[in-house]
């Protein structure tokens, strides 16, 4: 059984499922954080999410949220200079992601990745660390670093291909109910 992450496009923070699940889980990411995800956040959107846990004890698990306004204004920001490091494949993926997620309306975009934390809770914070540096600055070792922590290949400038489908959804993520038009 695979354990799930979700972008979820809604308007109270404090949300750690989905109401509406048609409209507000954007994409899923399957045993991993897809890695343009980490584009739309930075450290200080990290966030503490109360979930249930064994017996009367409840679990803390870092999410990251942040304003959808702020969301779109890095996306945008980060556009160019990751698409610039990107192999034609993967930008035309990047750019899809982009465009997609500039079209999402809500108030705030976030992640629910107790499943994810649940793999490896002692990694996890060093696992979004990676993921978050490529964004925070753009370069070719970042960029290996982040596909990397997805069990991606990097060599000579390019990700691997090898299984496309799998490929875009560790970078970009999966449909859950809505599709996504980066898997088209």
């Amino acid at each position: 059984m695979a354990n799930r992450s979700y972008l979820l496009a809604v308007d109270d923070a404090s949300a750690t499922w989905s109401d509406a699940p048609e409209r507000e889980i954007v994409a899923e990411g399957i045993n991993e954080i897809p890695v343009f995800w980490a584009g739309l956040f930075v450290r200080e959107d990290r966030q503490a999410d109360a979930y249930e846990g064994e017996g009367d004890k409840p679990l803390t698990i870092p999410n990251w949220c942040v304003e959808m306004a702020t969301a779109k204004h890095r996306l945008a920001a980060r556009r160019r200079p990751i698409g610039d490091l990107l192999d034609k494949r993967s930008r035309e993926i990047w750019f899809s992601f982009v465009d997609h997620l500039s079209a999402v309306e809500s108030v705030y975009l976030k992640t629910n990745a107790a499943e994810v934390w649940a793999l490896d809770p002692d990694g996890y914070e060093g696992y979004w660390a990676k993921l978050l540096h490529l964004f925070a600055e753009p370069d070719i070792r970042s960029l290996k670093a982040a596909v990397e922590a997805n069990d991606l290949s990097f060599e000579d400038g390019s990700i691997g291909w090898d299984d496309a489908e799998e490929t875009i959804c560790k970078l970009a993520g999966a449909d859950h109910i809505q599709e996504v038009p980066w898997l088209d």
